[in-house]
């Protein structure tokens, strides 16, 4: 019994653990896209604003 609570204790922290990680990635990846996408939105309008 105490093999088995050692045991489902490091499944719950690595779940966490990669709950976290994939939280991480998504977020840096929607911060990229959106930086990219304020960026070119930026150029387009000065564009616009200069002609």
């Amino acid at each position: 019994p105490f093999f088995y609570g050692v045991l489902s204790v490091v499944s719950i922290n690595n779940f966490y653990y990669s709950v976290y990680w994939s939280f991480f990635i998504w977020l840096i990846f929607i911060l990229i896209f959106f930086m990219n996408f304020t960026s070119y939105f930026l150029n387009f309008s000065g564009a616009l604003r200069k002609v």
